[in-house]
């Protein structure tokens, strides 16, 4: 887990070699001298955290969670240690990079200091969060803590009802995401119940995300069956 500091961590010297090359492939050389003569100006943290996301989208998990750490650490130190949403979305994407590499240990941790971070962050949104307690429950799962899971799924779902449409891929990801929950814990005519209405809603989902819904509720049906 990425624990605040009010120490920024050495840049350049501490990183992996493949890092390393990822700087080299992504920078000029001109850049890649100025960030490392000074990662903290504001042209460097810009270019810092470009390439953080580049890495990210590019599902190079492992460099992304490095640089990101490092960003974060660094962002954070220059702050006091104080988290702001900036700090806030950096250690999301930590978690992201954690669960990209099935690091759900790891990954809960991160979850669980984003939140522990929430009433800190004077500028923090709902929706961020709530895909916080989304991801935590999903590491759970994974890691087979399912009445914990099940906790925070379960009063998880009410406010994601709220927030979003009914037919909104967060919304039914929540809801599956329960369903594994209920079903780990043995309780399988509540997942079915779920079940049944996470199929109703995914039918009226857009069409870009309709098949991948439907889809995705049948693989748990099919799972639901066989239990």
């Amino acid at each position: 887990m990425a624990e605040a500091t009010t120490t920024s961590p050495a840049f350049w010297t501490s990183f992996s070699p493949d890092l390393r090359t990822e700087f080299r492939n992504h920078l000029d050389p001109n850049t890649l001298g100025a960030v490392i003569e000074d990662p903290d100006s504001e042209s460097s943290r810009s270019e810092i955290s470009t390439m953080a996301q580049k890495l990210l989208h590019a599902s190079k998990w492992k460099e992304a969670e490095e640089l990101l750490t490092y960003h974060y650490l660094a962002r954070t130190a220059a702050l006091g240690g104080r988290a702001n949403a900036d700090t806030m979305y950096t250690l999301f994407s930590v978690g992201y990079a954690q669960l990209g590499q099935e690091d759900f240990v790891k990954s809960e941790k991160t979850w669980r200091q984003l939140l522990a971070l929430k009433l800190d962050a004077q500028d923090s949104k709902l929706r961020s969060f709530l895909g916080v307690e989304s991801n935590l429950g999903f590491a759970l799962n994974k890691l087979r803590k399912y009445a914990e899971a099940e906790e925070v799924l379960r009063e998880l779902l009410p406010k994601m009802q709220k927030e979003f449409h009914e037919s909104d891929p967060r919304l039914l990801g929540c809801m599956r995401h329960l369903m594994e929950a209920l079903l780990g814990l043995g309780r399988v005519e509540d997942a079915r119940v779920l079940n049944d209405e996470g199929m109703k809603l995914a039918v009226s989902v857009n069409e870009a995300h309709r098949e991948a819904e439907i889809e995705s509720m049948e693989e748990i049906r099919m799972k639901i069956d066989d239990a």
